[in-house]
């Protein structure tokens, strides 16, 4: 049997910046640290525009710190191990060998431009291949794009960084509904079948429900309607569904506001249900995530009683053209540029509103009943029987959304906004985005629910633009 040649890494700035604890996944493998990395990070640590990055920065500078304190020049040459970080392994140190960590001691003519920190990575990383000979596998780690093109075209060997992805393929992700096949009453077993104010239930069984979540929505599509349920439990081949409420009904509506397709109609029968405390919405620019959510939040914050006692509303503020820079005043006031899209959809649901009806202004509720949070002071936080929506959550790491949804308190539900395919920050990819991990984390538990919002509800001018134009 042929031994496999030993393996060396080099990971990229990026790879670092999205996941400090990079450095614990290569197990055995050695890992090399080119000093423009380090300056990179160095850079980064301060990054007051991208917080998430500058914690990341820190985080692997302490890992770092940790290995060289201490050492003399000689000991740069035999590498660290990397079980001499004790804040990640702890005194007894890790249950299996680890590999080290060399430190660049000198700095390598350069094969491409020094002023493209990704290239003195890659000619550090051509360098070191040429240095440990053939019987070495030298393997450059990047998440970039372009650095990945770069190290190809120089002769790099090349790997794309996967750990913290929660899918191989974001077409896999998993969208919250089933369509049932044609003939589907008549090729199960029922078990038992009860009505109750308008609404059927039934216990089933079919090898079908081996591929249902909790709180998944199913749908039967015939000739001139389509039927549609809910998952209230799944165990093996065995199910509970209902029928769900139909928002498109005029009787119905939420906050005077009508689903215009099945996935809205789900959208609303998550959201407007107090026993789901999690809700995820995807989809694409106009598909009405923001709209029905806050149509949702301000439902049941004006119910009497009340089910919730008021709407916090938060995001990561990423701008998609130049930065312009802080804007003055208080927290809310810093904050209400980058919520626009809730401001906009609120005056939309309040200029619905019929005459007749006493409906107070979008003003009015903006001061008495919505907050306006950025996520960074969040950290501590408890929100106690709290709406919370969190708007463009693509943009997130893991990480940040397990802060932000470990604040939630009793009585609180969550409801999680984004579009995978647009996401602003370098650092994530829509299989390492946090929403993606939300959603395929969350699916199993019986409190939540995920809906993939598919048509373009905007304008025919956005629906073209979102079908057209290059994502």
């Amino acid at each position: 049997m042929k031994r496999q040649k030993p393996k060396v890494f080099v990971l990229d700035t990026c790879v670092y910046g999205h996941d400090p604890n990079a450095i614990f996944s290569f197990e055995e493998h050695d890992l090399h640290v080119p000093i423009v990395v380090m300056r990179e990070l160095d850079g980064h640590k301060s990054n007051y525009k991208k917080p998430e990055l500058a914690r990341n920065a820190r985080q692997i500078s302490r890992y770092f710190l940790e290995l060289l304190r201490g050492a003399n020049p000689k000991d740069m040459e035999k590498g660290f191990p990397i079980s001499l970080i004790k804040s990640h392994y702890g005194k007894n140190g890790p249950d299996k060998k680890t590999g080290r960590v060399f430190f660049e001691t000198t700095t390598p003519d350069q094969l491409i431009s020094s002023v493209y920190p990704d290239g003195a990575i890659i000619n550090y990383t051509k360098k070191l291949q040429e240095k440990l000979g053939e019987k070495v596998e030298v393997i450059f780690v990047t998440q970039d794009i372009n650095a990945f093109s770069t190290s190809l075209i120089c002769g790099v060997q090349t790997e794309e960084y996967e750990s913290g992805k929660a899918l191989d393929d974001i077409d896999l992700l998993y969208n919250g509904m089933y369509q049932l096949p044609s003939g589907f009453w008549e090729m199960i077993e029922i078990e038992m079948t009860a009505k109750s104010e308008g609404i059927s239930y039934w216990n089933i069984k079919t090898p079908l429900a081996r591929n249902w979540y909790p709180n998944q929505f199913l749908y039967l599509t015939k000739e001139d309607s389509t039927e549609e349920y809910i998952v209230d439990k799944v165990d093996g081949e065995t199910a509970s569904i209902r029928t769900i409420i139909d928002y498109r009904k005029l009787e119905n509506g939420v906050w005077g506001l009508h689903p215009l397709n099945k996935e809205q109609n789900f959208a609303l029968n998550a959201l407007m249900n107090p026993e789901i405390d999690f809700v995820s919405l995807a989809g694409k620019a106009g598909s009405g995530k923001t709209l029905l959510a806050l149509a949702a939040a301000l439902e049941q914050v004006m119910a009497v009683p009340k089910i919730y006692s008021k709407i916090l509303i938060t995001k990561e503020a990423m701008p998609i053209g130049e930065d312009l820079g802080f804007f003055p005043g208080t927290e809310e006031q810093k904050m209400a540029p980058w919520m626009m899209a809730f401001t906009d959809n609120l005056d939309f649901l309040c200029s619905g509103m019929n005459e007749g009806v006493m409906k107070q202004s979008a003003k009015d509720l903006m001061k008495n009943y919505i907050e306006m949070r950025a996520i960074g002071p969040m950290q501590g936080r408890t929100f106690h029987k709290k709406f919370v929506i969190l708007d463009e959550a693509q943009n997130l790491a893991p990480k940040q959304m397990l802060d932000l949804i470990t604040r939630a308190g009793p009585g609180t539900k969550f409801v999680c906004l984004g579009n995978i395919k647009q996401i602003a920050t370098p650092y994530l990819t829509g299989e390492a985005s946090g929403l993606t991990s939300v959603v395929e984390a969350f699916k199993t538990w019986e409190r939540s629910a995920h809906v993939t919002l598919v048509a373009g509800e905007r304008s025919p001018l956005a629906e073209f633009a979102s079908n057209n134009l290059c994502q």
